[in-house]
């Protein structure tokens, strides 16, 4: 992968947004690429969202960016914060066969005031592939195994 971790990179597909890598899978997903947990700055607004090295590969460009420091919350913090913990799975409620497992949260909260969540999901079948949740959609859609 030719992205790390800190990166920052244009997608052309949003040209307001700004994003930086925070985060990359540990396993390649059905595809064989890795997947990338990014913090999203669209005219100062945070979230947070998943990208495939193919997407990077194919409409993201590198670029040197003053963007706003940001303080990460601290280890303590995001304990006390997260409802939803590393390493715990989840089934989802309208997919039952799809099984969650979180692999690192986010450092910040996003503009509507919650944590996000970097999802590893597998299906029946074995396959992998990765997926974002804020706080709110991970109440709405899964549930604890």
């Amino acid at each position: 992968m030719d992205y790390k971790i800190g990166d920052v990179y244009k997608n052309e597909a949003f040209p307001n947004r700004v994003s930086t890598i925070i985060d990359i899978s540990p396993k390649v997903d059905y595809d064989g690429g890795l997947s990338c947990f990014v913090m999203d700055n669209t005219n100062g607004e945070i979230a947070f969202s998943v990208e495939y090295e193919m997407q990077l590969k194919e409409w993201c460009e590198k670029i040197n960016s003053e963007l706003p420091k940001y303080e990460s919350l601290s280890k303590e913090e995001l304990q006390r914060l997260a409802k939803y913990q590393i390493g715990q799975t989840y089934l989802h409620t309208e997919s039952p066969d799809l099984r969650y497992t979180i692999i690192s949260i986010s450092p910040v909260k996003d503009t509507h005031n919650q944590l996000s969540y970097f999802c590893e999901v597998q299906d029946n079948s074995g396959d992998i592939w990765y997926d974002v949740h804020s706080g709110g959609d991970m109440d709405r859609v899964l549930k604890e195994i």
